[in-house]
């Protein structure tokens, strides 16, 4: 829970009483030329300086009212709005907190506040709805290929946003920047960027590169790709809402169901869609079958889902669709288990002792 406290607190003394790693942190944000050289007073008031520096202020309006719009357009109520906006401010060092119990009092830098509110907003008006846009779309390509290059996203915002000012590189390397000092989900990889949920694993980055390969990128329309900016968006076509039936069919309790369903489709799409991850989840869970004839039936409406979703290691593509292309059959296992190997209905037991002649 968070409560403003009613005591004023300058930046430079919010600075001054930051540790000098924490101050290093921030020089991360704020470039300061010499840092390595100075001492922790002088850092506090390159920091000070720096951070109250009329683009500084400017780029911090622009990030605060983007905000604003985003989570208007989400509906957000007044208080999320105000709760994520501390924590912005904090996250880029200009709040102080205290921890109390289950309270955060916090305390923002009051001349910075003032900065901000004496700021008009309406002489970048333009640019905060430009960022908006530029965001939203950079979002929706991360969400649909996981992974782009940035001559990629010019291209495809110049195509099918045509009817706006085109985007050029250094006004979305601009963007980018301001989007990674206040948000995380992009990251700027090279002449890439990526989820930034490929760079939680080693190897997680490259690995999803050589799987895309080869590939060319699939293009949807731009009413088509302004979906992918809500994360959870998934077409729902005949083999997903097959899936989902069978879901809430097999797990009784609807919560539960629910919260399986949204996880087996995010496995589906940026997890490779392997079958033993997905099973792993259901045994997490709890979840186990009947018999050998319902883990068949899971595991035919589940890969029919997948070979017809959209998945970051096809550029977007589903897999019935290259392999179409390729005149390939879409790819359908079939559960085959020895009969001293564990049962994969989850119980623990072996084959031969479980599920072994339940088919039926």
């Amino acid at each position: 829970m968070f409560k403003e406290k009613n005591v004023t607190i300058t930046l430079l003394e919010h600075l001054s009483n930051l540790t000098k790693t924490d101050l290093n942190e921030l020089t991360y944000t704020y470039p300061i030329k010499g840092k390595s050289k100075m001492k922790k007073q002088e850092l506090v008031e390159a920091l000070n300086s720096e951070m109250k520096k009329e683009d500084t202020i400017r780029d911090l309006v622009i990030i605060i009212e983007e905000l604003k719009m985003d989570m208007l357009e989400k509906h957000e109520d007044e208080d999320s709005i105000k709760i994520s906006r501390c924590l912005m401010l904090r996250s880029l060092g200009y709040v102080a907190t205290e921890f109390k119990s289950e309270l955060i009092d916090y305390r923002i830098a009051s001349d910075v506040t003032k900065l901000i509110d004496n700021f008009d907003v309406n002489s970048i008006s333009y640019e905060i709805e430009r960022y908006h846009l530029i965001r939203k779309v950079m979002f929706a390509c991360i969400n649909l290929y996981g992974i782009y290059e940035i001559s990629f996203l010019i291209d495809l915002f110049n195509d099918l946003f045509n009817d706006v000012e085109p985007l050029d590189y250094d006004e979305l390397n601009r963007y980018v920047d301001l989007h990674e000092k206040s948000r995380a989900g992009i990251v700027k990889h090279g002449i890439y960027l990526a989820s930034d949920s490929l760079f939680i694993g080693a190897g997680d980055f490259e690995n999803m590169l050589h799987a895309r390969e080869g590939k060319e990128y699939y293009i949807p329309t731009k009413d088509e790709l302004m979906k992918y900016y809500t994360e959870e968006y998934v077409e729902e076509n005949k083999q997903y809402k097959e899936l989902k039936k069978f879901i809430y069919r097999m797990v009784k309790d609807k919560e539960l169901a629910e919260d399986t369903f949204e996880e087996i489709t995010f496995i589906a799409r940026w997890h490779e869609g392997k079958m033993e991850s997905v099973l792993i989840e259901l045994e997490l869970r709890g979840i186990r079958f009947e018999n050998m004839k319902q883990i068949q039936g899971f595991v035919d409406v589940y890969m029919n889902f997948y070979n017809n979703t959209r998945i970051w290691q096809n550029k977007g593509f589903t897999p019935y669709e290259l392999r179409k292309s390729e005149k390939l059959e879409p790819f359908n296992p079939k559960v085959i288990v020895g009969r001293n190997e564990p049962c994969p209905c989850g119980s623990g037991k072996k084959y031969k002792k479980c599920c072994l002649g339940k088919e039926q």
